[in-house]
């Protein structure tokens, strides 16, 4: 008789690493605009549109930050739902998948074949969740080729 698993469930949380690093991003690209030699109305313009361009960025994440991750080991299948409202979908994860101590790029592909990243940084799970979910996606998601 075939032992059955339950299946594992991950909560992603907002990440304030990733959004401190976003802000020094833009903030470096301000300044990188003001220290060019073109006029400054030329230089306020291209701020203001780095701005709007954090702003719809901060909001979308603020939106999609929240996502949950399952696996189940019976018959190794990944899935993946962003936001809390919305249904588990199938996942493939692909090999170009990054993983570090501090930080995983899960390259995945969904099941209408388009190919999606998800950041997830060490601060949006507990030390053990973020811990096994680096076990699980080394011994069950990612294929050495």
């Amino acid at each position: 008789m075939k032992k059955l698993l339950i299946p594992i469930y991950w909560e992603l949380k907002f990440s304030k690493r990733l959004l401190k690093f976003a802000i020094l991003m833009y903030g470096l690209a301000i300044f990188a605009v003001h220290l060019s030699d073109i006029q400054l109305i030329y230089q306020l313009g291209l701020s203001l549109i780095i701005l709007i361009e954090g702003y719809y960025r901060y909001y979308h994440y603020q939106l999609s930050a929240t996502a949950k991750i399952r696996f189940d080991p019976n018959v190794k299948n990944w899935q993946l739902a962003i936001n809390f409202t919305a249904d588990y979908s199938p996942i493939h994860i692909l090999p170009s998948t990054v993983l570090t101590t501090q930080l995983i790029l899960l390259h995945y592909r969904l099941h209408s074949n388009r190919k999606q990243t998800l950041i997830i940084v060490k601060d949006s799970l507990t030390r053990s969740q973020y811990r096994l979910l680096l076990t699980m996606l080394k011994i069950n998601a990612i294929k050495m080729v």
